[in-house]
């Protein structure tokens, strides 16, 4: 009998409460992009990247992906500051970043070469935006400068979106500018408006594992998951090292109801980012799914832990009263 309520109380969990905890995850707070060098090429992994709270001290810290990319999936609507740290160069700071404004922010930060460092690292290979091509008029990379500087602001994005539309007028063979508008479009609340440059991005260059991520993710937010699927298994072909890719896919094998597919892909971005509170309390959920409550209550307190004040964490701990008190019950 009580291993029949027990068996009962795990469908509940695999349904109304934990669809709610699920839901949650389409509304979260994020922040992340990306950490150039002086040549406008990606920075690549492992350059430091700390999230600041306002009021002092370190909230998160994490390294870049081979892409140079990071993020920090997971925050509370407070004001932040983005710092990027490499040997060899100063500091790159993105200035204050307000998410009680905003749900998503994308924030490119630039490196500089210190020029009292006695052995700058040479640059790496490979990364989003290279030298602009010799054959692209002036006016069209005057444009895409243009709209370069205000991304790399991280302030008032919608700004740089008639300068990429400039810049893909005037040349319109550049994957980078529509990549770029794309990008804009999706972290200034226009999903809809980032879909089709991101397919042209993807058209002009099949390897931009970026516009395949972007639009996978814009498609999890839709619940077109065939969609997502199709774009973020691309995006992982590509970058398997790259935690959005690995997160986005994990959610939308979870919302497919694929629970061990998701199982493998937020393994693989928690071990790209394993300070990541939101991966760790989807994980838990797909753990119910994957009827694992012992493992489902570990990674629902890890999330809690990492970040007690997070979007998530009123339902995470919800879900850990209701595990317990189950548990107990078991044992008795």
């Amino acid at each position: 009998m009580r291993r029949l309520l027990w068996l009962v109380f795990l469908l509940f969990l695999s349904s109304s409460a934990f669809t709610q905890i699920s839901q949650k995850t389409y509304t979260i707070l994020e922040i992340h992009g990306l950490v150039l060098l002086p040549s406008s090429r990606s920075a690549g992994a492992g350059v430091q990247v700390q999230l600041l709270a306002a009021g002092g001290g370190i909230s998160q810290e994490i390294t870049t992906d081979s892409t140079g990319k990071f993020s920090f999936p997971s925050v509370s609507p407070v004001h932040y500051e983005i710092r990027a740290h490499l040997p060899g160069y100063i500091d790159a700071d993105s200035g204050d970043i307000d998410m009680s404004m905003s749900s998503s922010q994308y924030i490119v930060l630039a490196l500089r070469a210190d020029p009292r460092a006695p052995n700058v690292p040479p640059e790496g290979a490979g990364g989003m935006i290279s030298a602009l091509p010799s054959d692209m008029p002036e006016a069209a990379k005057t444009a895409f400068n243009e709209g370069f500087a205000i991304v790399t602001s991280g302030k008032d994005l919608d700004k740089a979106i008639p300068s990429f539309k400039k810049a893909i007028d005037l040349y319109p063979k550049y994957a980078p500018s529509y990549l770029m508008l794309g990008t804009v479009y999706a972290h200034t609340n226009h999903p809809d408006e980032a879909i089709a440059p991101l397919q042209k991005a993807i058209e002009l260059d099949p390897k931009k594992d970026d516009a395949y991520t972007q639009l996978g993710t814009i498609y999890n937010g839709q619940k077109k998951f065939p969609e997502a699927e199709q774009n973020l298994s691309k995006a992982v072909e590509l970058a398997p090292t790259s935690f959005d890719a690995q997160y986005q896919l994990g959610r939308t094998y979870y919302a497919m109801q694929k629970p061990a597919d998701a199982q493998q892909h937020l393994s693989a971005a928690l071990q790209a980012n394993p300070k990541s509170a939101e991966a760790h309390i989807v994980m838990a959920n797909v753990m119910l799914r994957l009827r694992n409550a012992e493992a489902a209550l570990k990674e629902y307190q890890t999330g809690v832990d990492l970040d007690p004040q997070g979007p998530m964490a009123d339902g995470a701990r919800q879900m850990i009263g209701k595990i317990q008190a189950a548990l107990a019950a078991q044992k008795k």
